[in-house]
């Protein structure tokens, strides 16, 4: 059977970074692959956070969570997500504790997430060389609907990242990305104009093939609030308490709350 790996954040408790990493595994399932995950060692982490903190990360996202406009239940559900993420969604990916570093596969893909945001303030990633494709043994390496976050060329170039990567963006046999920043990054650094892909959380039919939908989902009257807490302003949460309103919409949360939610009594939150 045809062997192919995914390099990706599968082991960043997310409900984002599971999604993507389900979903990808599962298409590449479905067209009769054997599939398994292939882990990266974090590297140094080069840009400081953009906000003094204090605490490890385990520390920080608690007090985040604390702080959070949402009811002291929400918060302590929310809480104990995280405390069993490993247990409760590894096995759906098929990965454990033990790591997988660099094994012999037909085809490695890197991505989706953000596996490019070599400047991220988070320890788990940092800047790794492994998820630019290097040390790896596999026939075929590529990516899929890969990101650099709020990595800018800008960035890469302060903090002389340029002239490194690029040779290892060359290797790749095919490159396909997600985002314009992502993009606008690969055809500068290699003159080549990456594919862009949709990412596996909004191309997997999640509704009509994954056995874990939750049941109480209804069929109709809902929508889906997809995005971290914080992203969304006040201005458009606004709105989407409006439209779920107005429609009479069930709000559904993805993995956390969200202020658009706050005073709707038909809120409920996703594992």
């Amino acid at each position: 059977m045809f062997k192919a790996g995914i390099m990706s954040m599968q082991r960043i408790a997310n409900y984002g970074s599971f999604l993507q990493a389900y979903g990808l595994k599962s298409m590449l399932e479905n067209l009769g692959c054997d599939v398994q995950f292939v882990d990266y060692h974090p590297g140094e982490v080069l840009a400081p956070p953009e906000r003094r903190t204090t605490g490890g990360v385990k520390f920080r996202k608690v007090i985040e969570i604390i702080q959070m406009k949402a009811p002291w239940r929400h918060k302590i559900q929310y809480l104990k997500y995280k405390k069993n993420y490993a247990a409760n969604y590894y096995p759906y990916l098929g990965i454990s504790d033990e790591k997988n570093y660099a094994p012999d596969l037909d085809l490695l893909i890197i991505g989706s997430d953000e596996v490019f945001n070599c400047l991220q303030s988070n320890p788990n990633v940092g800047f790794a060389p492994e998820l630019f494709g290097e040390g790896q043994h596999a026939k075929t390496v590529i990516t899929y609907a890969a990101s650099f976050g709020n990595t800018t060329e800008e960035k890469l170039k302060q903090y002389g990242l340029e002239e490194k990567i690029t040779p290892w963006l060359a290797n790749f046999q095919a490159i396909s990305v997600r985002d314009a920043n992502s993009g606008i990054i690969i055809r500068s650094l290699t003159g080549k104009e990456p594919e862009y892909h949709l990412d596996p959380v909004l191309t997997y039919d999640f509704l009509n093939r994954c056995s874990g939908i939750p049941k109480e989902i209804p069929e109709s009257n809902y929508m889906l609030l997809y995005g971290y807490s914080g992203r969304f302003t006040e201005g458009e949460c606004a709105a989407i308490r409006a439209y779920a309103r107005e429609r009479r919409l069930q709000i559904f949360c993805l993995g956390g709350y969200r202020s658009a939610a706050i005073g709707l009594s038909t809120v409920r939150r996703l594992p």
